[in-house]
């Protein structure tokens, strides 16, 4: 857990509610922390938990990486999955989407919003289908 006297502002994981979510940190608001994609504004001992800063998601904004299309009929169907991504989570195992292994990795995570992890769970299973 994260000690909110060593935090600067940023980005971090944080537990709300029995969830894990992306909360933005301002130490010097009175009401510090807004969770993303909403408005509503909360105090330090509002979060269950805090975990490490979100590295990632101030490099997606300084380097404008491509995210999933949340307007594809898939999403419509699976509105959970574009719940997660919003939140900066992966679309289908709902852990924080992390590190991408290569370019294509990262060109995968624009169209269904899959982790590292989950991305080679789904590759490896139609590979080994193939191959029977």
């Amino acid at each position: 857990m994260t000690n909110p006297e060593d935090m600067g502002p940023g980005y971090y994981w944080v537990k709300f509610c029995g969830e894990w979510t992306v909360g933005e940190y301002d130490p010097g608001s009175h009401y510090p922390w807004t969770l993303v994609g909403s408005d509503e504004i909360y105090m330090e001992w509002d979060m269950e938990e805090i975990g490490e800063r979100v590295e990632r998601r101030e490099r997606e904004e300084r380097e404008g990486m491509k995210k999933p299309d949340l307007n594809k009929p898939a999403f419509a169907l699976f509105p959970e999955m574009k719940q997660k991504i919003e939140q900066g989570l992966c679309s289908w195992c709902g852990k924080p989407v992390g590190e991408f292994r290569d370019e294509l990795s990262q060109h995968e995570y624009g169209i269904s919003g899959f982790c590292q992890q989950c991305q080679d769970e789904t590759f490896e299973e139609v590979k080994d289908e193939g191959e029977g």
